[in-house]
C-alpha cells in the first residue's frame, strides 16, 4: 500500500504560498567513486514536498538512508557497522584512531555518514572485527607504542598469515602489511622486498604451515 503524504504544517520556503509535505519515497542515483560508477538503490527516503510548485528538500535523516545504501552499493561497513565494532569491544573512537592510524576525525565522520571511507581501509576494520590475531597483534603495538610494554616478542602469529591468504585479496594483505611496518612481524628474509611481494611471502607462509 502507497505511503500517503502527510502535511507538515511548513510554508514552501521556495514559492512561500504551498505547504510541504511528508512523504517516503525510493531513488534511484549513480555514484561516481573515482575509478567506477555504481548504481544505488535507496528505498525509504524521507522527504518533503510542496503540494504547489512540486519543489522536494531533503534534510540529513534522508542523507543517512541514502549513505546506508550507497554502503551497501560497494560493499562497505555502514556507520552503524563501524560503531557496532567499537561498542562489541569497548573501544573509543580515540583508541580506535590510536590503533589503525586513520585520525579521530575521519573515524567520527565516517560513523556520522560524513565521509565514505576507501576499500583498503574498509578491509582493515573488517580484520579487526574479524580476526582475532590481527586485532590483538595492533593492541600490542599500540601498547608498546605506549611505553605500556617494556618488551614485545615481535613474531607474526601463524593465525594472521592463514587470515591473509584464506580470507583477504592480494590488495588487503598489501594494507595489513603497510600496517606492520615498523615491526619485524614479516619474514626477515624479506624485509627489503616490495609490499606486494612481502604479501606474497605472508601468504606462502601460510601455505607452508598448512603443509
Amino acid at each position: 500500500m502507497k505511503e500517503q503524504p502527510s502535511p507538515t504544517g511548513t510554508r514552501c520556503p521556495e514559492c512561500g504560498q504551498g505547504q510541504l509535505l511528508s512523504l517516503s519515497r525510493t531513488e534511484d542515483f549513480d555514484f561516481d567513486l573515482g575509478d567506477e560508477t555504481v548504481n544505488v538503490h535507496a528505498e525509504n527516503v524521507p522527504v518533503q514536498k510542496c503540494d504547489k510548485c512540486g519543489e522536494v528538500m531533503s534534510g540529513p535523516a534522508a542523507a543517512k538512508v541514502r549513505h546506508e545504501a550507497l554502503c551497501h552499493a560497494v560493499g562497505l561497513l555502514t556507520p552503524s557497522e563501524i560503531r557496532a565494532l567499537r561498542d562489541n569491544f569497548g573501544w573509543s573512537q580515540q583508541y580506535l584512531a590510536d590503533l589503525t592510524d586513520f585520525g579521530v576525525a575521519t573515524v567520527s565522520r565516517w560513523e556520522r555518514g560524513r565521509l565514505l571511507q576507501n576499500r583498503s581501509a574498509d578491509k582493515v576494520l573488517q580484520a579487526l572485527r574479524d580476526c582475532p590475531a590481527f586485532r590483538e597483534y595492533l593492541e600490542r603495538l599500540l601498547a608498546l607504542k605506549s611505553g605500556k610494554e617494556e618488551a614485545v616478542e615481535r613474531e607474526k602469529p601463524p593465525q594472521l598469515a592463514a587470515y591473509c591468504d584464506a580470507t583477504l585479496s592480494m590488495e588487503g594483505a598489501e594494507q595489513l602489511v603497510r600496517m606492520s611496518e615498523d615491526a619485524s612481524c614479516l619474514v626477515h628474509a624479506g624485509e627489503d622486498l616490495p609490499i606486494a611481494d612481502k604479501a606474497a611471502l605472508l601468504r606462502k607462509a601460510a601455505s607452508l604451515q598448512r603443509s
